[in-house]
């Protein structure tokens, strides 16, 4: 009978190897490996991780995307070329010319004033006397600084006194106080167009002659159109490029989480596995021993486990915790496993109370013990709402 029942043992060993090659290789067992190979066996070694070469494998990845940037950054959209720059002239000095007070409305004794220094400023353009004209066209302003036209009129001026920058800023105030001032989008893109903001003169010339259609802005506008055409065709082409950069960039990104989550879940699975291994004895790192120990302390556990169907399931429930739903209803694997849960988890008298609580799933209470009588309790009654006291 001792010969037997250690025969028992050495097969439910065999299976657990069987389940876990790996467990060969721990320190325990070492004289087992020497036992087999000194009669001719092998006993594979465990797959070792290769972080050199997935290093190397990194840095090649790192090196190409190095290489692709640099093609990129060294391939960029060619610039256009542009006619007429001989007469682009570049912006003048900031000058100090009063705006006027913005919440400021003219007064109707104010309005004769405010003719009077127009007029003036409008001879002394004419004249070519532009400084005077940027006097009276001050005084103007401060007189009544809500009158588009009068801003328009000095942006002409400026224009004249080769202040393109100034003319703009007049210009668009102009437009600020009527967005239908055609002078206003005239001179501004006149402005534009002296220091070489093609696409802006462009614009501000179409902008004007929808508004008032006049013979020299669509002259100056057919000037600078193919610059203009140009400008835009490069911007479109600069902007496409940035968004197919930023594209291929987010699904970079994209690619290296999801490749980084992977590898974290797979970490995580190794990891548990050896956790689960270690904590059911697995692995042969030293729970190994105390398992078998358990097991031949227990005769009702070392009978159960002569069960080849038995053994099979419990080392199976061992290596893969979610097994265990597969083996619900077999009463003789779960009495067997609740045993061995009561070992390693909470002592066996909780394992085996527990074993007794999931009987009907497992067979049911009424289930014959084991010297083959009926239990003498009833069967629990379905659990129902206490009955109303009509006392």
């Amino acid at each position: 009978f001792r010969m037997e029942a250690q025969l028992g043992l050495l097969k439910q060993f065999i299976a657990c190897v069987k389940a876990n090659p790996s467990m060969m290789n721990s320190k325990e067992l070492a004289f087992f490996k020497e036992f087999i190979e000194s009669y001719g066996g092998t006993v594979p070694a465990d797959p070792q991780p290769e972080p050199a070469k997935a290093e190397e494998t990194k840095k090649e990845e790192k090196k190409e995307e190095k290489e692709e940037k640099m093609e990129e950054d060294e391939t960029p959209i060619p610039y256009p070329t542009l006619s007429d720059l001989d007469k682009v002239m570049e912006p003048e000095t900031a000058m100090d010319i009063p705006m006027g007070d913005a919440n400021k409305e003219m007064s109707d004794e104010n309005q004769e004033k405010f003719s009077s220094e127009r007029d003036e400023a409008m001879g002394a353009m004419g004249e070519g006397e532009y400084e005077k004209a940027m006097g009276h066209f001050n005084k103007a302003i401060n007189i009544n600084p809500q009158s588009s036209m009068i801003f328009a009129k000095r942006a002409q001026c400026l224009l004249q006194m080769k202040k393109p920058a100034a003319a703009i800023k007049d210009a668009s105030r102009a437009i600020e106080l009527n967005a239908d001032s055609a002078n206003g989008y005239k001179w501004r893109g006149k402005g534009h167009r002296l220091l070489g903001h093609w696409v802006e003169a462009y614009t501000d010339f179409a902008t004007a002659l929808k508004i008032d259609y006049d013979d020299n802005v669509n002259e100056w506008m057919k000037e600078i159109e193919s610059n203009a055409m140009k400008l835009k065709e490069y911007n479109r082409a600069v902007e496409r490029q940035r968004e197919e950069k930023e594209l291929a960039e987010r699904k970079e990104r994209l690619r290296k989480a999801q490749e980084d989550r992977a590898k974290a879940h797979q970490r995580q699975q190794v990891g548990g596995g050896r956790k689960e291994e270690q904590a059911m004895g697995g692995g042969g790192m030293g729970g190994l021993g105390e398992f078998f120990n358990q097991l031949s302390s227990d005769p009702e556990l070392k009978e159960a486990m002569k069960d080849p169907e038995v053994a099979t399931a419990v080392m199976e429930i061992m290596q893969d915790p979610s097994a265990l739903m597969k083996h619900m209803g077999n009463h003789k694997v779960m009495s067997a496993f609740a045993k061995l849960k009561g070992m390693f988890g909470g002592g066996e008298e909780e394992g085996h109370d527990h074993a007794h609580e999931e009987g009907g799933c497992c067979g049911g209470h009424g289930a014959p013990s084991e010297e083959g009588t009926t239990p003498k309790t009833a069967p629990s009654a379905p659990h129902t709402a206490p009955m109303p006291d009509l006392d």
